[in-house]
């Protein structure tokens, strides 16, 4: 089986939410998105990239809502074509049966929805309503048989409901429920390491029964390692954790490319043409910085450097340097 390289590709900024932690700024909404023609193109570069890599492409779209994308169901066959895992990270509000039965057609792997908070909590972040849309599109995606996933975005507002978020998930049959935490442009979310730890901690006790029933324990986030992680190979080998450098990049709808979506400084450039995603990916020096982590302070030394580095778009936020300590560590 080959090896994933993971795109994360918004093709579009347009979006009826307008969430508190979105990375897009306010004054970009409905600003951008992929046109058509090169979307056909940077499929193919996709390909080419992967090919080079003697990888499989799985990519993500998102947006915005991708969904408000008119050509979304042409895109997302675009990569199937390649022999690509698709992945749809949207919101709930064009959720009908039409648009569920053609994601069923084009088998893509799963359609996550994002929930966090109970309802009060989740619809002051996003916007009014959402919270009960997102529970009928969940609804609704399982009775046809879509695959679904959840999200939930953890910050010092909703980090006591997350163990009630995820119950809330798995009462409805999801198999697949994660977290991840809120990376502002610069600062931190709002917890300590301490509490960020202890946060953990929780969570995977409160996720014992479902992980007796065979759900996977949510390890989005590469921190969940030093709860439980042991070192499983020395040397050069990267064997998982941040990917940033290693196995990821991201396209925006305005086609900057960047290393990772979360990490503000980590622009590129601009996909201009075939042959771009894996010259940007290989020779870029932001690239080959992202990818000496002896250098990341603390990590350096730890034991499992080579499974986890944090998050670097937090140490990132929280620094100002790439290298710098993922302020939620509490290694």
């Amino acid at each position: 089986m080959k090896k994933i390289f993971y795109f994360q590709w918004h093709i579009t900024d347009h979006c009826n939410n307008r969430c508190k932690h979105c990375y897009i700024h306010k004054k970009d909404f409905d600003k951008h998105e992929v046109s058509e023609v090169n979307a056909v193109q940077i499929i193919e570069d996709m390909k080419h990239c992967c090919e080079e890599l003697g990888v499989s492409p799985q990519v993500s779209i998102t947006g915005g809502d991708p969904l408000r994308h008119s050509h979304v169901f042409k895109i997302i066959k675009g990569i199937k074509d390649i022999g690509g895992t698709v992945r749809v990270l949207g919101n709930p509000e064009l959720i009908t049966e039409e648009t569920v039965k053609k994601l069923i057609d084009l088998k893509i792997k799963t359609y996550q929805v994002s929930i966090d908070g109970m309802e009060e909590m989740h619809d002051s972040i996003r916007s009014k309503g959402s919270f009960n849309r997102t529970t009928s599109a969940i609804r609704l995606m399982l009775d046809m048989g879509l695959s679904v996933s959840a999200l939930t975005t953890v910050s010092s507002l909703n980090q006591f409901q997350i163990a009630q978020v995820m119950d809330y998930v798995y009462s409805f049959g999801i198999k697949r429920w994660s977290f991840s935490r809120h990376i502002p442009d610069n600062g931190s979310m709002g917890m300590d390491a301490a509490s960020y730890f202890s946060f953990m901690k929780y969570i995977v006790k409160k996720h014992e029964p479902y992980t007796e029933m065979g759900i996977s324990l949510p390890t989005k986030d590469p921190l969940m390692l030093t709860i439980q992680g042991n070192p499983v190979c020395g040397g050069d080998c990267v064997s998982g954790g941040c990917g940033l450098g290693s196995s990821m990049l991201t396209i925006l709808p305005d086609n900057t490319i960047m290393g990772c979506r979360r990490h503000a400084g980590s622009i590129l450039g601009d996909w201009k043409r075939k042959g771009d995603l894996i010259n940007y990916f290989l020779f870029h020096p932001k690239m080959d910085s992202y990818r000496d982590i002896t250098k990341i302070k603390k990590c350096g030394s730890c034991k499992l450097l080579n499974q986890c580095r944090g998050c670097r778009a937090a140490a990132y936020a929280a620094t100002g340097d790439i290298y710098g300590v993922d302020p939620h560590c509490n290694l």
